[in-house]
């Protein structure tokens, strides 16, 4: 399967990259650690994702967020984690120069977060790049990805992948874990 963006990644790739970003980042070997990559605005809803990152702390309090990219100029991104009191938690890494240092970043990440919306019924790039990395991920559940087999959280019943419908609005969220969509 060739996707249109980004890079499998083997196993050797993913340990080597896991360690180097987490060194220079100074995030824990064995830290859960989630990621947000690519142009960082607001329509990523990372409000929102900084919200529940602050939630789960209770639950995993040695958990860390990597916002890998640059940051829209319109949004403080700094401010609104320094806001929530996570500036030890969260690594913001700024603009990336290379498709290497991305791909590393994603590498490097337990779970990517990609939820866009409003959309404009796009495919995200980070989100096929963490595709191609292999690595879970939690996106918004939109009505171009109707088809696209998925698990929604407030049931833990499988939608789409078949002749399912949903309404359009990004209610609910897919989980892919390990580059393949949970049975249920």
């Amino acid at each position: 399967l060739r996707l249109s963006q980004g890079t499998l990644v083997t196993e050797e790739r993913e340990r080597a990259a896991r360690a180097r970003v987490r060194r220079r980042y100074n995030i824990p070997a064995d830290a859960v650690t989630f990621g947000c990559f690519r142009g960082l605005t607001p329509d990523k809803r990372l409000p929102q994702i900084l919200d529940a990152f602050s939630a789960l702390r209770a639950y995993l309090p040695e958990s860390r967020l990597v916002l890998a990219g640059a940051p829209a100029e319109h949004y403080d991104l700094v401010a609104d984690v320094r806001a929530r009191g996570l500036q030890q938690d969260v690594v913001v890494t700024g603009y990336l120069d290379t498709d290497e240092d991305l791909t590393d970043c994603i590498a490097a990440v337990d779970v990517t977060l990609n939820l866009r919306w409003p959309t404009a019924r796009e495919l995200s790039g980070p989100w096929l790049r963490s595709l191609a990395a292999g690595k879970p991920s939690i996106v918004t559940d939109v009505m171009h990805m109707v088809d696209v087999a998925s698990l929604d959280p407030r049931t833990w019943s499988r939608n789409g992948g078949g002749s399912e419908t949903r309404e359009a609005g990004g209610a609910g969220l897919h989980l892919l874990l390990e580059g393949h969509f949970l049975p249920v």
